[in-house]
């Protein structure tokens, strides 16, 4: 990589990179209308609808936790959900600031970051609707041909509602033990020492496709369609990058100390 094009992702791991959105970047977020540009280069951008961008510190406010169609859909990226999805290496990093107030309206709490419809492909997000020990705590659930896997990084023993700015990732490596790992700042919190099928191996023509929405659950078959859950995030969301790539610890936090000191001053 060029040293430009290193300085403008700023230091960033960039190899299989699906999705960026960096609202610190003049290039990212919105500079028309409702439009969060996708700095991946494969223009998944991300249209925003019903969240408040902040222009104190350039983040957006996702802050009305009961609301339906708010967050941010994206555009162009769908799944199938057949066979042919077979998702077998991802990561899903978001620089997030989780407001400490209950979110009245969500399912125990939940929280959810990233997600491209829960049935059939994954859900990225802090805290479990229908498991209230979940709350605060990074969870992952996924859809694969053996069923359904709702993890829970269970070993970490914080609450990311703290009004504070935190990098909060999941790894899924598919065929292979330790299959989902999560970490924060950096730091490994939780490995699930769990073998599990690529992710989206479905083979149901009523779910096809499947859209992904920014902040919400998505049920969505067409872009910016159905939400579901709408257990909504709740705070604020800077930055969010997804990979086909499974990051290493080491990755991860090259990750972090690209960006740690631009979040410590918010």
């Amino acid at each position: 990589m060029s040293t430009a094009e290193w300085a403008k992702y700023g230091g960033i791991v960039t190899e299989n990179l699906v999705l960026h959105y960096n609202s610190l970047s003049k290039e990212s977020y919105p500079k028309t209308g409702n439009v969060w540009k996708d700095l991946s280069g494969n223009g998944y951008d991300a249209i925003i609808t019903g969240v408040t961008f902040n222009t104190t510190d350039n983040t957006f406010n996702f802050n009305s936790p009961a609301t339906f169609n708010y967050g941010a859909y994206i555009t162009g990226l769908n799944y199938v959900t057949g066979p042919s999805d077979q998702i077998e290496n991802l990561t899903i990093e978001c620089w997030c600031k989780s407001n400490s107030a209950t979110a009245t309206g969500n399912d125990d709490d939940e929280r959810i970051i990233l997600s491209f419809d829960r049935s059939s492909v994954f859900r990225f997000g802090i805290g479990k609707d229908t498991n209230a020990l979940a709350e605060g705590k990074p969870h992952f659930g996924f859809d694969t041909s053996g069923g359904a896997s709702d993890v829970l990084a269970s070993s970490y023993g914080g609450d990311l509602r703290d009004d504070t700015w935190h990098q909060v990732v999941v790894t899924f490596i598919a065929n292979e033990t330790n299959g989902v790992k999560f970490y924060i700042d950096g730091s490994l919190v939780h490995t699930e020492a769990s073998t599990y099928d690529p992710i989206g191996s479905q083979d149901d023509p009523g779910e096809t496709p499947r859209y992904g929405w920014i902040g919400n659950g998505s049920e969505a078959t067409t872009e910016g369609g159905t939400n579901g859950p709408d257990n909504t995030f709740y705070g604020f969301i800077g930055n969010l990058k997804y990979y086909y790539k499974t990051l290493s610890a080491d990755e991860v936090l090259r990750n972090y100390n690209a960006l740690s000191g631009r979040y410590s001053t918010l």
